[in-house]
């Protein structure tokens, strides 16, 4: 493990670092660059125009030639520059129309002005003019993952020199490490897809890439989340204080380029044409619409998934009768790759902590109903000495994993404080008729794609949150009594970047209580967990419980409503009434609503149909 030692130039950039966080992102130009062979902040060899100071020369008399020449000169670069300034502000006000924009510029200034923090961005794109906007994207995301790799030596090395193995610092720091290199994966897997665009599938390329970009912001925010909520000072200037903020930069900075990249219009900048052909959105739209399989699934493939009861590959018993008496044996024993895998868990209750690791990909696990099968787990951050992340009865992180037909809970109870039954964080799961049971936190939706579809969710505070692309199609959230003189809140988005393409979207939900609720606990829809929070409920049915104002502010924090997107479109039922929601929510309109149907908010035609899983496209 090399040593977190600092060098003279090093302690410079952390020293100037510090003095942007306390001033609350005003940035200055002495930010060094970001070395990206190695990651390691080295001092920029190129000085900085505004800084430098020259010291003229002695004065000479000069001839009577040489002074008309010389006025000619001053004449004609005055010109230039009167007519280059024209047409740089012409230049400039179009682009400004424009709104976003996109990155055909040439401009590094041009290009870090769409960025939330261009400072920065110009430190890090200092001296790359170019004309090919994925070069653009490639170098950002570089500094990215060597500001992500500090990070997690830093949480390694605090991991080995931890006198304790237990405790919630100790699993925070546990929680980090898992978090930094997931974050560090995405950001990889993400330059490995810039460097590797095609024309014909731009569109579902970069969507990939953006819901990448949008997860490894997340995973950095969670370890900062918890490096904050436990106290962990020791680790507050290698991991949460100046250097996680300028690392939340650089991966912001990464994002909004990404975002930029998906209204390119000049397409010939972009990687040659003639590479192979990959499938695209179109390849799928006509048939997944209809809820039909796509033209690339084998026919066993399909019969599979057509089949209720799919034959699984393993089976998990109590009694003795599978391969498996535990769920976790059968997810370590199938193969890591990308054939479906089919585990079917029979009858009976399974108490014991599920995890699906990322190789595991493409698995899908069924039971005999929810209540049949049940898997249940008590660990909670009060309670177990864990933290939230490290809480979860069942743990997913695994691509394209299917679960269907069981219940999943967490019995800590409402004096356990957070206690999650699930934590989803792969691209592209369904969960079916599963019932989520717990209290506060009940599931985390924490990064990428996500659909659940006729799924009962219980819980009382915050208990759907995260920063997931998360559909909820026909489902029922039950809020239950928790502690005498709390309130419930059905969701908390963990939304922190306006360019993240994430958030809640519930469509034609049944949003209501359990027996006895109504009358003494006050309920709401949600209350925005980070500052760019978005939640949306489109033709669902609320419920009396649902308080009048609909919305409530972070523990009463009046700027905690000022970024984000709460809407709602098309509800009905006793709760639904608008006439006295909270004035930072509104009501959206049609247009509005459909960007977030299951095609358009998380490209679910695209990958649904392969998990047999039933969805409506339209509101």
């Amino acid at each position: 493990m090399r040593s977190m030692g600092r060098t003279a130039s090093g302690e410079r950039l952390w020293g100037k670092a510090r003095n942007v966080v306390s001033a609350l992102g005003a940035f200055k130009r002495s930010y060094s660059k970001v070395d990206l062979d190695n990651g390691t902040p080295t001092k920029s060899t190129y000085p900085s125009a505004r800084g430098m100071t020259e010291v003229p020369p002695a004065p000479r008399k000069a001839s009577k030639k040489g002074c008309i020449a010389l006025t000619a000169c001053i004449v004609f670069v005055l010109v230039a520059v009167i007519i280059s300034t024209v047409v740089g502000v012409t230049v400039s006000k179009k682009h400004s129309s424009d709104g976003d924009g996109d990155l055909n510029a040439n401009s590094v200034a041009d290009v870090c002005s769409r960025t939330l923090y261009p400072e920065v961005c110009n430190n890090t794109l200092f001296g790359s003019d170019t004309s090919n906007p994925q070069k653009y994207v490639q170098i950002a995301m570089k500094a990215a993952m060597g500001a992500i790799s500090k990070s997690l030596e830093a949480v390694q090395d605090l991991q080995l020199s931890s006198p304790v193995r237990n405790g919630t610092q100790y699993s925070t720091l546990v929680m980090c490490g898992e978090v930094f290199s997931e974050c560090l994966e995405q950001v990889n897997t993400s330059l490995f897809r810039v460097s590797d665009l095609k024309l014909e599938s731009l569109k579902s390329e970069v969507g990939d890439i953006q819901q990448y970009m949008a997860a490894a912001l997340t995973y950095q925010d969670t370890c900062l989340t918890g490096v904050q909520d436990f106290g962990i000072w020791n680790a507050s200037d290698a991991i949460n204080g100046t250097h996680g903020a300028y690392t939340t930069m650089l991966l912001s900075n990464s994002l909004s380029m990404v975002n930029s990249l998906s209204r390119v219009t000049d397409f010939g900048r972009l990687m040659p044409r003639h590479s192979r052909r990959l499938l695209g959105a179109s390849d799928l739209s006509r048939s997944s619409l209809r809820g039909e399989f796509p033209r690339w699934m084998s026919r066993e493939g399909r019969r599979l998934l057509q089949t209720s009861k799919p034959v699984p590959n393993a089976v998990v018993a109590k009694d003795g009768s599978g391969q498996f008496t535990s769920i976790q044996k059968a997810v370590d024993a199938a193969p890591s790759g990308g054939a479906r895998w089919v585990i079917y868990v029979k009858r009976g209750t399974y108490d014991e902590y599920v995890n699906v690791p990322k190789g595991k990909k493409n698995l899908m696990v069924y039971g005999d109903g929810p209540g049949n099968t049940v898997i249940t787990g008590e660990k909670s951050v009060v309670g177990s000495g864990t933290t939230t992340f490290l809480s979860a009865t069942f743990a997913v992180v695994a691509p394209g994993f299917i679960a269907k037909d069981m219940t999943i809970q967490n019995t800590a109870g409402p004096s356990g404080e957070q206690a999650v039954a699930l934590r989803a964080g792969g691209d592209q799961q369904a969960f079916s008729n599963v019932n989520l049971e717990g209290y506060q936190d009940t599931l985390y939706a924490h990064t990428l794609r996500q659909f659940y579809s006729a799924c009962t969710i219980t819980g009382t505070i915050d208990y759907i949150f995260g920063n997931a692309a998360a559909v909820f199609q026909n489902c029922n959230l039950q809020a239950r009594q928790g502690r005498p003189g709390s309130q419930n809140i059905y969701t908390a988005s963990g939304r922190t970047d306006p360019g993240q393409n994430t958030g809640f979207s519930f469509l034609s939900c049944t949003v209501g209580a359990a027996p006895g609720l109504e009358s003494s606990f006050p309920t709401y829809l949600g209350r925005p967990w980070k500052p760019y929070a978005q939640t949306l409920f489109i033709k669902s049915t609320l419920a009396s419980c649902v308080n009048p104002a609909g919305w409530l502010l972070w523990n009463g924090d009046q700027n905690s409503g000022k970024h984000v997107n709460y809407g709602e479109y098309g509800n009905t039922g006793p709760g639904a009434s608008t006439a006295s929601r909270v004035k930072w929510s509104k009501q959206i309109s049609i247009t509005e609503a459909t960007k977030f149907t299951v095609s358009n908010f998380i490209a679910g035609q695209e990958w649904l149909p392969a998990t047999s899983i039933a969805f409506n496209n339209a509101l």
